[in-house]
C-alpha cells in the first residue's frame, strides 16, 4: 500500500473553508465512483476501468510515481485527478482521470485540481502533460476546459475508441 502524502490545503477565495487536495485513500473510492458517475459523462464500462484503476492503485499495481488524489472543500469530496508518468519518455506525464463533482461545475474545482497535478509533475521533473479524451459531443466541455488550461489539441485519431467515436490528444508544456 501507498503512503498517503500529505498535501497543503489552497485557500479558496470564493468560500471560507480551504480546499484541500490528498492522495486518494481506499475509503475513497465508492464515493469518486459516484462522483464520476454523477458527471454523466462517463459509460458503464469507463466506470468499470476506473474502479479497477483505484483497485489496482491500491495495491501498488501502478508505476511507483502514479498517483490518484482527491479534492475535497468543507470535507466533502469534490473531485479527483490521477496521473502518472509515461513509460520510455524523458519527461512526459499523462493526466489519466480528472473528474468534479457535477453540482461542482464551475466553482474553479477542476482548475484548481488541474493546477496542483501540474505542479507536483514539475516538482518531479516533468516538462510535458498529456490527456487524452473522445470527441463525441458529451464531452465537449471537457475538451473546452483543457483549452481554457492552456493546452493545445495535437491530434485526432479517428474511429479510435470505437466507429466514429475519435480520440483527441491535448498537450501542454510545463
Amino acid at each position: 500500500m501507498r503512503a498517503v502524502k500529505q498535501v497543503t490545503p489552497k485557500e479558496d477565495p470564493s468560500s471560507s473553508s480551504p480546499t484541500l487536495i490528498r492522495s486518494a485513500d481506499p475509503d475513497d473510492v465508492p464515493i469518486l465512483v459516484s462522483l464520476a458517475e454523477g458527471t454523466r459523462v462517463f459509460t458503464p464500462s469507463e466506470l468499470l476501468g476506473l474502479a479497477e484503476d483505484f483497485e489496482a492503485y491500491h495495491q501498488g499495481k501502478f508505476h511507483a510515481q502514479d498517483q490518484m488524489l482527491t479534492c475535497e472543500q468543507a470535507g466533502r469530496a469534490v473531485g479527483f485527478a490521477h496521473y502518472g508518468p509515461a513509460e520510455i519518455t524523458d519527461g512526459t506525464w499523462y493526466l489519466y482521470w480528472i473528474a468534479v463533482d457535477r453540482e461542482s461545475h464551475g466553482q474553479g474545482f477542476g482548475a484548481r485540481l488541474l493546477q496542483h497535478v501540474e505542479d507536483l509533475i514539475r516538482v518531479a521533473g516533468g516538462r510535458l502533460a498529456l490527456i487524452e479524451t473522445s470527441m463525441l459531443p458529451r464531452y465537449d466541455s471537457t475538451r473546452r476546459f483543457y483549452l481554457r488550461q492552456g493546452y493545445r489539441r495535437e491530434c485526432v485519431i479517428r474511429d479510435f475508441y470505437s466507429p466514429g467515436d475519435h480520440k483527441a490528444v491535448f498537450s501542454k508544456h510545463l
